[in-house]
């Protein structure tokens, strides 16, 4: 689960880099209007980066889960931030699409990283190992 996480993490950063080149690009040289292709172009890297953080996050946050290295917080708050993804996707998608709204939901992806954060950086590590076995187990 984590392999595949790792995967598709990567395909979400490769397009949030391409989307967020193309936009450098666009304020450094106003004006230019995109032609069909490029416009498809970064069509496809926005879906690239959405697709991608969704199955990154969630696939993080099930395996984070499943394991139990990590407390159940830090899977919980992994598993938000599709949520509030998926929020700002259908709020766009119903046609409201306000500063307002996109600043809220911005704030809080921002506050659920934080928390991530600190929950990681705070939580107990087990540092007690189990004694060595002096005889060697038989078969």
């Amino acid at each position: 689960m984590a392999r595949f996480g790792a995967i598709v993490a990567t395909v979400g950063a490769v397009g949030a880099a391409a989307n967020s080149g193309w936009y450098i690009g666009w304020w450094i040289l106003p004006g230019v209007v995109p032609n069909p292709a490029t416009a498809a172009f970064v069509g496809a890297m926005v879906g690239g980066m959405l697709v991608g953080q969704f199955l990154g996050y969630t696939s993080f946050g099930v395996a984070s889960l499943r394991a139990g290295v990590h407390s159940r917080t830090v899977g919980l708050l992994l598993m938000a931030v599709p949520t509030v993804l998926a929020v700002m996707i259908v709020t766009v998608a119903i046609g409201y699409d306000s500063a307002g709204s996109a600043s809220v939901l911005g704030s809080v992806q921002a506050l659920i990283h934080l928390a991530i954060g600190y929950t990681l950086r705070t939580e107990g590590i087990p540092t007690e190992h189990g004694e060595p076995s002096v005889e060697p187990t038989a078969e």
